[in-house]
């Protein structure tokens, strides 16, 4: 069974907490070609951006196992201009997919009426008229995190639902649900380990005591509230006309 994940804190503390029999199964990729890559049956089993499921329809999706955010803690933050009055360019770095593209254009009608430019940048160097959104571990350099804005927050806000950033995928449902056995209690696992400081992960002890205050927002183990968040979520790209059609997820069983 080959599992690949985007490369993060929240997906490393889920590799540290993985069972020993499937360490070595294992490896990383970025974000926006994890999709492609279990399209061509690179991997067996993949964790995706919750967005890439609107190309990729066919894929099983695991009704139990991603990561889904519901409080302070978030993979993405907005960080503004100093005196910044509209909004007319947002640049996206670190490890960028579509779901931060369509999250932030949805983001913007919703709470700011704006229409800007949006381009992904390979720094994370921004203009003084520039918005940056920043995803994944970027935003833990120097404690960055702490002064930006958290996408999983704003996201709540509109779809009154936890934010499924990641879901668990693959093209056949029989490994999906393996992998769920498997799996079973890593939840727990991964908030022991955070709580009790044996994790493996270099953060200032700012950021760890914040972490380990805030890691029960970060849900492994989703419930019908993450599946309805994951629906939703796939809803708003469609009212919002940036894709053509919805889609009916194959969830497993």
């Amino acid at each position: 069974m080959n599992i690949l994940l985007p490369h993060n804190i929240f997906t490393t503390l889920l590799a540290q907490a993985l069972p020993e029999t499937l360490h070595h199964t294992l490896a990383y990729k970025n974000a926006s070609l994890l999709g492609k890559a279990l399209e061509e049956r690179k991997a067996d089993i993949v964790l995706l951006p919750v967005t890439d499921l609107l190309q990729h329809k066919d894929f099983f999706v695991s009704s139990r196992r991603g990561i889904s955010f519901d409080g302070p803690l978030s993979n993405a933050y907005f960080y503004f201009a100093p005196e910044q009055q509209h909004i007319h360019k947002v640049v996206l770095a670190g490890d960028v997919s579509g779901t931060e593209v369509l999250c932030t254009k949805i983001l913007l009608r919703e709470l700011y009426n704006e229409e800007a430019e949006i381009t992904i940048s390979t720094t994370k160097t921004e203009s003084s008229q520039s918005t940056l959104l920043l995803s994944g571990d970027l935003n833990l350099e120097n404690n960055r995190f702490f002064s930006g804005m958290n996408m999983t927050e704003e996201i709540m806000d509109v779809i009154d639902l936890p934010f499924v950033h990641y879901i668990f995928a693959a093209n056949d449902e029989e490994k999906l649900k393996e992998f769920e056995k498997l799996t079973e209690g890593i939840e727990s696992k991964i908030y022991s380990a955070v709580e009790q400081d044996d994790w493996e992960f270099r953060l200032t002890q700012d950021a760890r005591d914040f972490y380990r205050t805030n890691i029960s927002h970060v849900v492994y183990e989703l419930d019908e509230q993450d599946k309805e968040g994951i629906r939703q979520i796939l809803r708003l790209p469609y009212f919002h006309t940036l894709v053509d059609d919805l889609v009916d997820i194959k969830f497993t069983d």
